[in-house]
């Protein structure tokens, strides 16, 4: 009986570990895509010429689009450590 309460709180608090991180990966993915609707609108939406016009803005879209990716890019690394860890029996 003590064996199977160990157990049960072992259990428990890896299932408390997952959806912590879980809650935490889901956070960052919805920090990620509220940046991006801006972004893609710009790089779709804009001519050319429009592009020509806003020549002074167009670095600073550039680095905000650079650092969508770099977000993107950390949020997917989170995912897949997550399910590293969880293929791994570590959470």
């Amino acid at each position: 009986m003590l064996k199977s309460a160990s157990l049960r709180k072992t259990s428990k608090q890896r299932l408390d570990e997952t959806r912590e991180l879980y809650n935490s990966l889901i956070a960052r993915m919805h920090q990620v895509e509220t940046r991006m609707d801006p972004v893609l609108f710009l790089k779709h939406n804009l001519n050319a010429q429009a592009i020509g016009a806003l020549e002074n803005e167009l670095g600073q879209i550039r680095q905000d689009v650079d650092s969508l990716v770099r977000d993107m890019e950390a949020s997917i690394a989170e995912s897949e450590a997550f399910i590293q860890r969880f293929r791994e029996g570590a959470v």
